[in-house]
């Protein structure tokens, strides 16, 4: 009898290891990295009276400003696509993979 009880328990255990190496457990959803915020100064605006040396000044730093957002932004947009981009690969790659188990088992 303690036989046939161990050889029940060891079919239960078995099926239930194999029921969760088939299944795997869904992971933990994890956050995105926080994007590095940019470093760019915006300046400040001197004023309609400023002198045109100031106001030239301004206009330079005004540009430089513009210029460095725009490498800031192109850089973070290049960072997303990549970052679709593999996703989408790896949502291709099982697609491709459930169509073949299901070409093999005539589904």
């Amino acid at each position: 009898m303690k036989f046939i009880a161990l050889i029940a328990a060891s079919l239960l255990a078995t099926t239930a290891f194999a029921q969760e190496a088939a299944t795997p457990a869904a992971a933990p959803a994890t956050a995105a990295p926080a994007a590095p915020k940019h470093d760019c100064k915006a300046p400040s605006h001197p004023g309609r009276s400023a002198s045109q040396i100031r106001m030239d000044a301004f206009n330079k730093q005004h540009k430089a400003y513009g210029e460095c957002m725009k490498k800031y932004i192109d850089e973070q947009v290049a960072i997303s696509n990549a970052a679709a981009s593999t996703g989408n690969a790896a949502i291709k790659e099982y697609n491709d993979y459930v169509k073949a188990l299901n070409e093999i088992n005539g589904q």
